[in-house]
């Protein structure tokens, strides 16, 4: 009895070895079937909201205020939204308004521009992603080869695929704070050192240009890193990020001391948003009476990854997977470094429970880092699982590949239908503006009795129409559906418009109203 149980001991411990030495095709065929998932879920999450006609608002106004920059309405300090409205706005530094107004200078004035903008932000982020995660494999060419685990993680997390294609700021600071991580990383094991790290420091001024003090969170990096991947000393800690923090300081010295406007410029940023938001002033969008709204938000986004770590564990338990001794230590390493990329995405995200100002997007930085922590903690389990799979399952790993084929074509299809559409959430308005541009004509300013960030953006975006909710009598008078309008000397306009009204002085009535009549 006791010679059987050894018998089946050794059987085990040699099927596990079995496992554990997955051949390079193998580790191949796995990955491909990840990296169809990864193309199908990115085209129906991602591709499908970028070629929307609808868009988040806040990143249709930056669209506006880029497109303004483009074509000399306003100026890189002093950037504007509309003649009336934010006719100087300071609400965030103007560094990616200028970045974007770029695109719109070669691109031209069309809806897609600052679509294909948030392209090249979602496929930089990916690259970035990537390379981080094979650095950090580097001794480790079984994990190694895997890097489309942690963009997978990415993709199908909420944060990402419904706020990366809304050409929001918070994506930029993401991008800037990765390149800025990568620069710190490459000076911590390469010649050029303080060079390295002085990019870092450029990265820095680059994302605090793009929205303050909440893009520098990279300065936690290396104290991180140091301390648990390679047990630095203080003083190596002290001196490496004090020479990044130096550099990002004496850049934006520098910049202010030569350039008046730009100390004016966010000398005015820091007051009427950061400051204001701090203090609890600004409370007409995002603003929570729980400072602990971000931390649950964070909770909730996080579960996908968290289920995805204890399946890879019950895998891990159930096929009895075992490293060879020469991963053990490539093994520990890569727990360490998913430890430092999990308290950097904590960096990037808890310190907004400061401000009253709360707002799912803001967590957009940190997905990216929790993607390679939660990927470096299931890694060598789910390779080994997708291994054994396509090794000894084949006609199930051939039918899902089969099925992962479909996903993608079907995938292609979807985005294809979906292009200039308009969801819920904004066909009204979206249809709305464009009939009220169609009446009133471009390059105007109407009255409104209502201010609403949708319309007062829509109109801006596509008709150059500015709202002016003053008493000022103009041509043309906007209003909510059905609101009551005192004012005498305007006439009501029929159009078959779903939210909004439009008016017009009587004495100034156009063919169209007379024709309609």
């Amino acid at each position: 009895m006791l010679k059987m149980k050894g018998s089946c001991a050794t059987l085990i411990q040699i099927y596990a070895m079995k496992i554990s030495t997955a051949s390079p095709e193998s580790v191949k065929r796995g990955r491909s079937l990840l990296i169809l998932l990864f193309i199908s879920a990115s085209l129906i999450l991602f591709f499908s909201e970028l070629v929307e006609k609808s868009m988040f608002i806040d990143g249709v106004w930056y669209a506006v205020i880029s497109r303004n920059l483009a074509e000399g309405v306003g100026s890189f300090w002093f950037p504007r939204f509309s003649e009336t409205i934010f006719p100087n706005f300071h609400e965030h530094p103007p560094f990616i308004f200028g970045l974007q107004a770029a695109f719109f200078g070669v691109l031209g004035d069309h809806w897609l521009t600052e679509r294909f903008f948030s392209f090249c932000h979602y496929l930089a982020t990916g690259l970035l992603i990537a390379r981080l995660w094979r650095k950090g494999s580097k001794s480790w060419p079984l994990l190694r080869g895997y890097w489309i685990l942690p963009l997978f993680l990415w993709q199908v997390n909420l944060v990402t695929y419904y706020f990366q294609p809304a050409n929001l700021l918070d994506a930029s600071i993401s991008l800037l704070g990765l390149a800025s991580i990568w620069c710190m990383w490459q000076g911590l094991h390469h010649r050029g050192r303080l060079a390295w790290l002085a990019a870092a420091g450029f990265m820095l001024v680059a994302g605090f240009l793009s929205k303050g003090v909440v893009a520098l969170y990279p300065l936690a990096f290396i104290p991180l890193y140091g301390r648990i991947c390679r047990g630095y000393s203080f003083k190596q800690i002290f001196l490496n990020t004090a020479w990044v923090g130096a550099s990002f300081a004496f850049l934006l010295v520098v910049l202010v001391s030569v350039n008046p406007l730009a100390y004016e410029s966010l000398s005015k940023y820091i007051d009427v948003q950061l400051l204001a938001s701090l203090r609890g002033e600004r409370r007409l969008y995002y603003y929570r009476s729980n400072r602990f709204y971000i931390v649950i938000q964070l909770m909730w986004i996080l579960v996908p990854m968290v289920l995805a770590l204890l399946g890879s564990y019950l895998a891990r338990r159930w096929m009895k997977f075992e490293l060879k001794e020469e991963e053990v230590d490539k093994r520990e390493y890569t727990i360490k470094l998913a430890w430092t990329y999990f308290a950097l995405g904590l960096c990037a995200s808890l310190p907004i429970m400061i401000s009253p100002r709360q707002a799912i997007p803001y967590l957009l930085p940190s997905i990216p880092f929790f993607s390679l922590a939660f990927a470096w903690w299931a890694g060598p389990s789910l390779i080994q699982f997708l291994a054994r799979w396509q090794r000894d399952w084949k006609l199930t790993f051939t039918i899902a590949k089969g099925g992962a084929w479909m996903a993608v074509c079907l995938a292609l299809a979807f985005c294809a239908i979906k292009v200039g559409d308009m969801n819920n959430r904004d066909a009204a308005v979206i249809q709305d503006s464009n009939l009220i541009g169609q009446v009133v004509g471009e390059n105007q300013t109407i009255s409104s009795t209502t201010y609403n960030m949708y319309i007062s953006g829509y109109l801006m975006r596509y008709d150059k129409i500015s709202l002016d909710t003053t008493e000022t009598q103009h041509s043309f008078l906007l209003s909510k559906k059905d609101e009551p309008i005192n004012r005498t000397q305007y006439v009501k306009i029929p159009l078959p418009t779903l939210e909004y009204d439009l008016y017009q002085k009587k004495e100034e009535e156009s063919s169209f109203t007379q024709h309609t009549k």
